[in-house]
């Protein structure tokens, strides 16, 4: 490992704001991040767009497989990026004041889209 790397996760998450926009970004502390959104920290695109509301959350092993699942995303139709919240949300995984279901490899289980992107 290199000095000054972490074997922390990251996370892909997705946001809902006013008007139902998505907005994917990636985070290690997910709360923290959104938490600084809500502060007018972070992402200029989010400022002034009202309640935020994390509707998906995914697991990576490392910031580069974050980013690639996150460009993955964002290259999903709304349609698409619809389907794959509804998916985690009906998967049971964690939800604020929620507990987190586990998929098979430990990770939060979601359907729709892999680890690689595809």
């Amino acid at each position: 490992m290199r000095q000054g790397t972490s074997t922390a996760e990251w996370y892909v998450y997705m946001v809902r704001c006013r008007g139902g926009v998505l907005y994917t970004g990636i985070a290690r502390d997910v709360e923290q991040r959104v938490a600084a959104h809500r502060a007018g920290r972070g992402a200029k695109y989010l400022r002034g767009r009202g309640a935020l509301e994390v509707v998906f959350r995914r697991a990576a092993d490392s910031r580069g497989a974050a980013l690639k699942l996150e460009r993955s995303i964002k290259r999903l139709s709304k349609t698409q990026k619809e389907a794959l919240v509804a998916s985690w949300v009906d998967s049971g995984v964690e939800r604020p004041g929620g507990a987190v279901a586990q998929g098979p490899n430990g990770r939060e289980s979601c359907s729709g889209i892999s680890s690689d992107g595809v």
